[in-house]
Formats: structure tokens, C-alpha cells, sequence
């Protein structure tokens, strides 16, 4: 009944429920099974319609809607693989996929599994190849995603670390924005053009609570601190977003041992950035 949803289709991702886990091994880990789905009309009684027919029977990872709603870019993977970046083209108004959009933004050269064998010394890697997650579609056209591309290591834990990755439209001139040493995920675009993410690490807190806020510039630039930093509940953050025509933030609340699920929670970081 709220006046903001009255749209009559709704873009969600379906997936199969994970089990323990870290937050941020959550991605990395998953099934297998689900779609992208539009729901329309916006009721309970409404019909759900698979986007991506062509890819059932893998995992599909986060996704986001173009400014102008006419293509969504994903993380997906086959079972036994590793996450790629993928893209259709969206027919707003009948809510489906336009027939043959689906391509392939990221892939894996020849010498990704060498590469990995060479680098895993711990033999911790989940598959044979570099994961691609959390696409999210910058202003300028680019996309900003996170990867294991960058061969970092969780300093405890299995599965190797996400880190800030950018590249253009198709997929082309991709490099890493970020020299953070563990996992960063979630990237998304604030009202003022700034990139929202969680990040964690150590830095003066303890292991259980160091998912917290940060905020990037699309060119890697401007690395700052927003939200959280000794504070114990919620353990850690996730999924945050810019509110439109607001400066507070809404995000997932969760914890550290626990898939990256929780309460909804509303953050205000001009009353405080810490506590």
C-alpha cells in the first residue's frame, strides 16, 4: 500500500539458502539452482517469470538494473566453476529478456588455472579459476565488481579474498582499485557518485566484528571510512545502499559467523561514525 511501490514488476534474485559460513565466504560457496525473476503484478498472487532460462541449474550471484532499466548485469556460475560477470539486454516493459542479449563479460585466459596453482601454496582455491561478483553499473557506463583476481588470501578461513575491481562496459581494460588485503564486497553507487562497500579488517578491533562501511571513488581514489568500527552488534554489514533523496544508508546486520543474512538496519553516519 505504500505510494513509493506502486510499479507493476519487480526484478529479485532466487537462489537456494546457504549454510554456516562466514560473511564473507557466503558468496564464494552457495549451491546450486535459481534464476532472475520478475514478479508481476507486485502481490502475492503474482506470476513469476524466469529471466535467464538458458543458465538454470548453476548459481547466480548478485545483480544490478541499468539507470535506464534496459540491461542487468550478474554474477553467475555453472556447478563446479567459478563466478563470471554476465549482462542481458531487458525488455522494460514486457519484463523479459531480449532473445540472444545473453553474453559473457568476464572469463578466464589460458593461464588462469597455472596462474592459481602457481600462487595457492595453502592448496585452499574452491575451484579452478577466478571468481567475478558483485557487478554494479557505475554512472560513466563501467562496471565495478569485486574479484579474486587480485590472489589475496582471508587471513583465517577458507576461499581466496574479493577485491574492487573496475572495467569497462564490455568487459575490456578491467584493474583492480583497491589494495586491501582481505575481502571487500558489495560495491554500489551512493547519491554523490561515491561507491558504498563493505570491508573487512583488522585494524584495531577484534576478528568478530570487522565487516564495516567504506566508501571509494569510482577511479580508486578517496578510500574513507563511514560506518562502524569497534562496534559489536551487528557484527558485520552488508548489501548497503544509498537511500534516494536521503543521507542515511539502509543495510543487511549480521554476523560474522553466519551467511550474509539479517536484519534490515538504517545508518546515520553524520551522528556518528563509529559507535
Amino acid at each position: 500500500t505504500h505510494p513509493m511501490l506502486k510499479f507493476d514488476k519487480l526484478l529479485f534474485l532466487k537462489r537456494p539458502g546457504g549454510g554456516y559460513g562466514h560473511t564473507y565466504a557466503d558468496q564464494q560457496i552457495g549451491g546450486s539452482g535459481g534464476n532472475l525473476c520478475v514478479l508481476s503484478p507486485v502481490s502475492p498472487d503474482g506470476k513469476v517469470t524466469t529471466l535467464v532460462p538458458e543458465l538454470d541449474g548453476g548459481l547466480f550471484d548478485r545483480f544490478d538494473l541499468s539507470f535506464d532499466a534496459k540491461k542487468v548485469v550478474f554474477g553467475y556460475k555453472q556447478p563446479g566453476g567459478s563466478f563470471r560477470i554476465y549482462e542481458i539486454d531487458l525488455d522494460p516493459k514486457a519484463g523479459k529478456m531480449i532473445p540472444g542479449s545473453l553474453r559473457q563479460l568476464t572469463s578466464g585466459g589460458d593461464d588462469e588455472a597455472e596462474i592459481i596453482k602457481c600462487n595457492d601454496v595453502s592448496g585452499r582455491c574452491r575451484s579452478g579459476g577466478f571468481s567475478d561478483m558483485d557487478p554494479c553499473y557505475l554512472p560513466d557506463g563501467r562496471i565495478i565488481f569485486v574479484s579474486t583476481r587480485s590472489m589475496r588470501k582471508a587471513f583465517c578461513g577458507s576461499g581466496g579474498s574479493t577485491t574492487l575491481y573496475i572495467m569497462d562496459a564490455d568487459g575490456s581494460n578491467m584493474r583492480c582499485l583497491s589494495a586491501g588485503p582481505i575481502n571487500e564486497l558489495s560495491p554500489c553507487v551512493m547519491n554523490d557518485g561515491r561507491v558504498l562497500y563493505t570491508r573487512w579488517e583488522y585494524v584495531d578491533k577484534g576478528l568478530g566484528n570487522g565487516e564495516s562501511l567504506w566508501v571509494i571513488r569510482p577511479d580508486g581514489s578517496g578510500s574513507d571510512h563511514v560506518y562502524k568500527n569497534n562496534t559489536v552488534w551487528p557484527a558485520g554489514m552488508s548489501s548497503a545502499r544509498g537511500i534516494p533523496g536521503s543521507r542515511k544508508i539502509v543495510t543487511i546486520g549480521g554476523g560474522h559467523h553466519l551467511t550474509a543474512v539479517g536484519t534490515v538496519v538504517l545508518v546515520d553516519a553524520r551522528r556518528s561514525r563509529r559507535t
